[in-house]
Order: structure tokens, then C-alpha cells, then sequence
């Protein structure tokens, strides 16, 4: 039993040690950008290993985000039905600061997977993706509580890009300085609200 759980040990060691230099690669230079063969150089490990415990690339690729996401320690809250548009839209912009505050790294890879042509295949697949976000405001807009004219799709995007932009801009100074972060955060409420009507 006990040979077990070193070798499990190991195992969970050498996926956390795949994970982080991934991650870091995938920072710098995007998925595309990024070869096994570079991870496992950075990780100091034959390729064989990575595929080992990852299917392929792509498969990485989420487990790293899913770890970042994990890492974050983000509140991940559900749009409840008693919910304003209002609180809604302050869950969405907690759930984000938390999530980009949490590593340079989040508003990197966000910013690789937006730009790669393969995105379609490389999405976040976890709670911070916007389908219960949209559903949420599109069932308010049929209640009559938003702008029958407001395009929840759009409107969420925007959202979701007014935050990742902002972490990714050095001269905005978000990165770690709660006290910016809250002014920023507080202004995009007060924008965003106005615009849900």
C-alpha cells in the first residue's frame, strides 16, 4: 500500500510540475506558440511523460486553465431566479476580477486563446465560460426587466473583454493594486448597470 501512494505522490508531482511549465509557456507564446517538446524541456521530463498523463496538447491546454480556475479560488456563484440584472451583473464582474486577479498569467492565456484560430477547441470549458450568464439576462429581457433592443451575447462579451483587457494593460496598474482594481470594478458597475437599464 504504501509503494502506492508514492508512486501516486509522484505521479501527482510530475503532473504539477507538466502543469506549471505549461502554463508558463503558454503565457509567453500561446497555445500554437507552445510544443510538447518545449514543456517537457521546461519541466525537465521526457515528451513521453506529458503524454503519459494528457492525451495531447488540447488536453493540457484545458487542464491548465481548469488549474488556474482551481488555483484562483474564484467565487463561482449561479445566477439565481430572484436575481436583479443588477446583482446579476455584479456576480459576473466578482467572478472576473477574482479569477484575472489571481495570476498574470489568466488574462495572457485568455488573450492567446482569443487570438488562436483553433479557439473554438480551446475553450475554458469550466463555470467562467458566459452560456448561464446569457441564458440569465436573455430570461430578465423576456421578463421585461432589460432593453428588449440590448444583445445579451454582445453585452456579456463586452463585459467579459472590458475586464480581461484591463488586466492585460500596464498602464493601468490593475495587476496588484486592489484599491485600482475596486475603483475599476465600482466604474464598470455603475457603466454596465446603466446599460441594463
Amino acid at each position: 500500500m504504501k509503494g502506492l501512494s508514492k508512486q501516486q505522490d509522484r505521479s501527482e508531482r510530475t503532473i504539477e510540475t507538466i502543469l506549471g511549465a505549461a502554463q508558463s509557456l503558454f503565457a509567453q507564446k500561446g497555445f500554437a506558440g507552445t510544443s510538447i517538446s518545449m514543456i517537457a524541456k521546461d519541466a525537465c521530463i521526457p515528451q513521453s511523460l506529458i503524454y503519459h498523463h494528457f492525451d495531447n496538447k488540447q488536453d493540457l491546454w484545458r487542464a491548465v486553465k481548469a488549474r488556474m480556475i482551481t488555483l484562483s479560488k474564484i467565487t463561482e456563484e449561479e445566477p439565481l431566479d430572484e436575481d436583479t440584472p443588477s446583482d446579476i451583473l455584479r456576480k459576473i464582474l466578482t467572478m472576473r476580477f477574482e479569477l484575472y486577479a489571481s495570476s498574470p498569467d489568466v488574462a495572457r492565456i485568455a488573450a492567446w486563446q482569443n487570438l488562436d484560430s483553433a479557439s473554438e477547441q480551446l475553450q475554458w470549458g469550466t463555470s467562467v465560460r458566459p452560456e448561464k450568464w446569457i441564458a440569465a439576462l436573455e430570461k430578465r429581457q423576456r421578463d421585461g426587466h432589460i432593453p428588449s433592443n440590448l444583445n445579451v451575447p454582445f453585452f456579456i462579451e463586452w463585459v467579459f473583454q472590458s475586464v480581461s483587457s484591463a488586466f492585460l494593460d500596464p498602464a493601468l496598474k490593475l495587476m496588484d493594486n486592489s484599491q485600482r482594481q475596486k475603483e475599476y470594478f465600482d466604474m464598470l458597475l455603475r457603466c454596465f448597470t446603466r446599460m441594463l437599464g
